[in-house]
């Protein structure tokens, strides 16, 4: 598959993670992307994973539940 992203058009290898887990918080069946390359160099959490928990934001803080 093809990501689009602030720094162009990369390829990419969709694929389901069978269990996320952050914390406490453990989310099965993640859809994902793997960007082939070196860019980007951080790790996104991307909203496949974060649709499935509670998010509150406290000024700069944001906290994730379950």
């Amino acid at each position: 598959v093809q990501s689009v992203t602030a720094s162009g058009v990369h390829p990419a290898f969709a694929l389901r993670l069978k269990t996320v887990s952050i914390g406490g918080i453990k989310v099965d069946d993640v859809a994902a992307l793997v960007m082939d390359g070196s860019m980007p160099k951080t790790i996104l959490l991307g909203m496949t994973f974060l649709e499935k928990v509670k998010m509150y934001n406290e000024g700069n803080i944001l906290t994730l539940s379950q």
